[in-house]
């Protein structure tokens, strides 16, 4: 056992390695698979990418992988590549390529967390009847807005609040999510286990996602977190850290979702009913401007931590 833990660790190092010269550019991993969702209340047809362990025996774990707003990463290649290294198959869903959205970082309300878990559930009713998947071992992981929508998918009111239903998720990894908006009701569905993963340094404070965190296990759920020190968003993106000057940042934008359609500010107590609700809101909160990724030992780290929560989850 601790000689495969030894090369599994091993190829995740050699793997990152090539990441970082490589920087976004990075082979495809799995099957692409064409599927309608009607996330934008039109349907529109989008793919993910399903690949599974060379080597099985029976039904495996699948685990979603949702990119953030700036699209499809290495970073998620990587993460599936060593996922099927572990026994896990994989789902990489690409929600703007085939939407033809890009830059959705520079306008986040053009694609968010609520279309990309639509998406997610979508992804999983197209899987749903493959007998190499063992259900009862789903999750999904992300980046930014992927880890996010992960966050999500886990909270019961948040998935009463979605459109489209479908099976809990036992594990969720959500790698410097942003916290600034929360759903009221931190109570998380039966079975399902979340990870936040946390850079000391995020433009979007930690210390949110920490109180998100905490006020879940107050209702009894089963959540962790854990932050990385010196480190920006996405600290797992590139090898040096880069200015993103576009980068729209809702750090001053603090909310709870009460229900559909109707949110609460923080800073006021106001209620956030209408369009015009949210375009005041965000007039006087939404920044640009943010560093971001750069710090590779804390990259190594993450991943220790991130295939260990799996490995303790789903493969003892």
């Amino acid at each position: 056992m601790c000689q495969v833990v030894v090369r599994l660790r091993l190829a995740a190092a050699l793997a990152y390695i090539v990441l970082l010269c490589q920087g976004t550019a990075a082979s495809k991993v799995g099957t692409p698979v064409a599927f309608e969702s009607s996330a934008r209340e039109r349907k529109e047809q989008i793919q993910g990418y399903l690949s599974f362990p060379s080597a099985r025996s029976g039904p495996v774990p699948l685990m979603l992988i949702m990119h953030s707003s700036g699209g499809i990463h290495a970073r998620d290649w990587f993460f599936a590549r060593t996922l099927n290294d572990m026994g896990v198959a994989t789902f990489v869903i690409d929600s703007f390529g085939p939407r033809g959205l890009t830059r959705v970082y520079e306008d986040k309300t053009a694609f968010g967390e609520f279309e990309q878990a639509i998406d997610a559930l979508t992804a999983i009713e197209v899987v749903r009847t493959d007998s190499r998947i063992d259900f009862s071992r789903l999750g999904a992981m992300g980046r930014s807005l992927g880890g996010q929508t992960a966050v999500r998918l886990t909270l019961q009111a948040s998935r009463d609040q979605l459109p489209k239903k479908g099976p809990p998720l036992g594990l969720a990894i959500s790698i410097t999510p942003g916290c600034t908006s929360q759903q009221q009701d931190r109570r998380m569905m039966p079975g399902s286990q979340v990870w936040l993963f946390l850079a000391e340094k995020d433009a979007a404070p930690y210390q949110r996602c920490i109180s998100y965190v905490e006020k879940m296990q107050a209702a009894g759920g089963d959540a962790q977190f854990k932050v990385y020190a010196n480190s920006f968003h996405t600290f797992d993106g590139s090898p040096k850290p880069v200015w993103s000057k576009s980068q729209e940042v809702y750090a001053g934008c603090e909310n709870d979702r009460v229900r559909p359609g109707y949110s609460v500010r923080l800073d006021t107590g106001a209620a956030l009913r209408s369009k015009k609700d949210w375009d005041q809101f965000f007039a006087g909160c939404v920044k640009r401007g943010m560093w971001v990724g750069g710090n590779p030992e804390a990259t190594r780290e993450l991943d220790r931590d991130w295939t260990e929560a799996v490995r303790r989850r789903w493969l003892q």
